[in-house]
């Protein structure tokens, strides 16, 4: 008799897949795509199924334990993209299966029979008719049989989501499946009820606010065909629908679509390849496209394959709200005077104001009258915040103690600076204190549905003026919003990173976007520490194309992306000469494995710009090279041959998002 093995993928960062044999009692039931229980150097491991076969390995074999799943999890495409991303982004096939897998259990379910789409009513504006015309002329989803790739540049307002329904609607109509990927689904409540008007119950919500059981159900329903239409942040990308006919990213520019833990997956890249595996289109849609994007749709579309598409005008015909730029006097002042009387006109008239200061707490820094010294935190190279309720915290690993007003270095008495989102809500309930006044930032999300119920209020018309970070520039459209202001607007430029400026610039647009979107005026006003920054100038003019054109210009002469690929190795310990050794290793050995050419360049090794981070100590190797597919081989090369202290973790990164 024949014995059944099977190759798992382990649940761990291991590059290799693993050979067990399948007990003759779990040799009916077990298939590819299921989940397992197996034994891993004397501990029982979650492993996913990737293979079955009767190929003796030659060595002596494990048994399956225990099967998790009574069918499939995972479908094919699934599997070999899971395979695909191990080899892209460096890291094992069971990390990647593990991302694409909600954690949950396969229930019994009863099949509910779905109404048929409901049909928009909403004309289309020229502009959208154009754009919607253009993608069907290059593209027909009955029988498309190569990818195509849209990107819709819209200015806020124009009406990109009734493009995403039609394009929906054609691909279900054809048989098909859709995707659509959003930045966050907290802040997409008016997106959401749009396509369960349209849609109903043919929406998969995939996204980690939701309960383990809710959210496995959810990716149930899409893996065996009950709902056609995936709706979810960046892992939904891996959704397994079938035979998808149209991708859409949402906000393309986000940098939230970037994963940060192992594998460092880009959603924009995974999207690509399953829309070319699929023959699907994939759309990409923003109203301040990432460089990249704009660069290879316009400088480089007959290479790339991109199309573009410019929306100019918005939706309901309101005008582009008026920009204005105020100075900031001090850091310590949280709102200018100008600006708080502008709110006082907008609560005379009943309209809503919208503040973005992203910085949480109430004050950024603390510092000693006597000896200068800001408190700072002893796991991470970052000042502590002190909030309202006297706790100096911080922002990256959550370190928290109770100011006492002294000095932790001298004794002497500390004094605060700054503005926190805090004191700006205290502040302006100081200056208008018959206004309805509500927060949202990381602090206040952390209660669960706060995002949902805040915005919905504001939406009601319940909140007067809404205070809070970055969380408020986008997903809002509150028809009552006429006034936005940005505190500090500039403060984003001046961190070390190539994206400080592309950041900036799609925040100060997107926030300035959420004022004057129906029939009632926008204005809004930026208040920085240097009024004439060409990036704010051009934010305020709402001026993507200069923006551009500058930005550009500065990446190539940089030699940054769109212009190369970035590799980023960092290593990270508790040990600074254990980490300062393991890059210096690592630095020597890609020198020996590299060309010397142009083809790649190293920049490092050194401190990374953010050099203490969770009492780890990191250094990093930035690689730029204009041949990736050459390049990462030899970089997976160097990784596996060079002895890692097992004192020291190295992070691997494709395509960085930021290099702090």
């Amino acid at each position: 008799m024949f014995t059944l093995y099977a190759d798992v993928a382990l649940k761990l960062p291991l590059p290799d897949l693993y050979t067990y044999h399948v007990p003759p009692e779990l040799t009916d039931a077990l298939r590819p795509g299921m989940r397992v229980r197996v034994t891993f150097h004397h501990r029982e491991e979650e492993a996913f199924v990737v293979g079955l076969h009767r190929n003796d390995p030659g060595l002596e074999t494990q048994p399956v334990l225990e099967l998790i799943d009574a069918a499939p999890v995972l479908i094919a495409e699934q599997l070999e993209l899971a395979q695909w991303m191990a080899e892209y982004y460096l890291a094992g096939p069971g990390e990647c299966l593990a991302k694409m897998v909600p954690s949950g259990k396969r229930r019994a379910v009863v099949p509910e029979k779905i109404a048929p789409p409901r049909r928009p009513e909403r004309a289309l504006t020229e502009e959208q008719a154009a754009t919607l015309a253009a993608i069907a002329a290059d593209w027909n989803p009955a029988t498309a049989k190569r990818a195509t790739t849209h990107l819709i540049h819209g200015v806020t307002g124009s009406g990109k989501t009734e493009l995403y329904i039609r394009l929906i609607l054609t691909t279900l109509d054809a048989g098909r499946s859709a995707l659509l990927l959003v930045p966050e689904i907290s802040l997409t409540v008016q997106l959401i009820e749009r396509l369960r008007a349209v849609f109903g119950e043919e929406l998969a919500l995939l996204h980690s606010a939701l309960g383990v059981r809710e959210r496995f159900s959810a990716y149930m329903d899409a893996l065996e065909g009950r709902r056609r239409i995936a709706v979810g942040t960046r892992s939904a990308v891996f959704a397994p629908i079938k035979n998808p006919g149209v991708i859409i990213l949402d906000e393309e520019h986000d940098g939230s679509y970037k994963e940060h833990s192992a594998p460092r997956y880009d959603a924009r890249q995974i999207a690509a390849r399953r829309a070319a595996r699929a023959g699907a289109l994939l759309v990409l849609g923003s109203a301040t496209p990432r460089m990249e994007s704009a660069y290879f749709a316009r400088a480089q579309a007959e290479s790339s394959g991109f199309r573009y598409h410019r929306m100019e005008r918005r939706a309901t015909g309101a005008a582009l709200p008026h920009v204005e730029i105020l100075p900031v006097s001090s850091p310590d002042i949280p709102i200018s005077l100008q600006l708080s009387r502008e709110i006082g006109k907008n609560l005379e008239r009943g309209e809503q104001s919208l503040l973005l200061l992203n910085r949480r707490g109430y004050n950024p820094f603390v510092s000693c009258e006597s000896c200068r010294q800001t408190e700072a935190c002893p796991n991470c190279t970052v000042t502590l915040n002190l909030h309202r309720d006297g706790r100096l915290v911080c922002h990256y690993c959550n370190y928290a103690r109770l100011f006492d007003g002294v000095c932790s270095s001298c004794g002497g008495k500390s004094r605060r600076f700054g503005s926190g989102s805090q004191r700006l809500e205290e502040r302006l309930l100081e200056l208008h204190p018959a206004a309805r006044i509500e927060r949202l930032d990381t602090d206040v999300a952390a209660r669960k549905h706060a995002v949902r119920d805040v915005i919905n209020r504001l939406i009601a018309g319940e909140i007067d003026i809404l205070v809070g970070t970055q969380m408020i520039a986008k997903g809002l459209d509150a028809p009552r919003v006429t006034l936005v202001g940005v505190l500090q607007a500039d403060q984003g430029l001046g961190l070390a990173d190539f994206r400080a400026a592309e950041r900036t610039f799609a925040l100060l647009t997107q926030v300035a976007g959420r004022a004057g979107r129906s029939d009632l005026p926008g204005r809004v006003f930026f208040e920085c520490f240097n009024p004439e920054n060409p990036v704010a100038q051009e934010a305020a003019r709402q001026d993507y194309e200069a923006f551009y054109r500058s930005e550009i210009l500065n990446r190539k002469e940089a030699d940054y992306p769109p212009f190369c690929r970035l590799i980023r190795l960092l290593i990270r310990g508790e040990e600074a000469e254990r980490a300062d050794a393991a890059i210096e290793a690592l630095a020597a050995r890609l020198a020996n494995l590299l060309p010397q050419d142009e083809s790649v360049r190293m920049l490092g090794p050194a401190p990374a710009p953010m050099e203490r981070l969770n009492n780890q100590f990191r250094r990093h190797i930035i690689l730029k090279t204009r041949r990736m597919s050459a390049i990462r081989p030899l970089v997976a090369r160097a990784i596996r041959e060079h002895a890692l202290d097992r004192r020291v973790h190295l992070e691997v990164d494709l395509d960085p998002a930021d290099l702090l």
